[in-house]
């Protein structure tokens, strides 16, 4: 392998990697890489206690827009995998759940991204793993402004 690609292009070669094989298993469920990752954190803030899911609780998320995320979500309730409705506190707001299919389909889901991310880190020690997320995890801090 070439050692001197720039940090960009490392970046760029691991994101579409990583998607590429997040994409095919969402394939195999009938599900786009979005779409999926949208049900996840859809499916984690329920998990987490949240009484009701906002479609912008999702936007801010996922990093998208508005409409992005409308035809995203219609998509999915098309499908049978959310619910969507006016918020019970602000009927402007339109608010999410998932349904018995998403949450059935959550065991096959879940194991997903770690499975993508240990076939990444084939060769690396558990030190290294350890080592790189700590690392990304300052540099996302850095991007979020956190």
């Amino acid at each position: 392998m070439e050692r001197n690609l720039s940090m960009g292009l490392r970046f760029a070669l691991l994101y579409r990697e990583f998607n590429k094989k997040m994409d095919a298993r969402a394939k195999s469920l009938g599900l786009t890489g979005v779409q999926l990752r949208v049900l996840g954190e859809l499916m984690a803030l329920e998990d987490a206690g949240r009484e009701e899911v906002c479609q912008r609780d999702l936007e801010q998320a996922e990093r998208v827009t508005h409409p992005t995320m409308t035809t995203i979500l219609q998509r999915l309730e098309e499908k049978g995998f959310v619910l969507c409705r006016p918020g019970r506190t602000d009927r402007r707001q339109k608010c999410i759940t998932s349904t018995p299919q998403a949450r059935a389909m959550q065991a096959d889901v879940a194991p997903n991204d770690a499975q993508t991310f240990q076939e990444l880190c084939r060769g690396l020690t558990p030190e290294q793993v350890q080592a790189f997320l700590e690392i990304t995890d300052v540099m996302l801090g850095n991007v979020l402004g956190e």
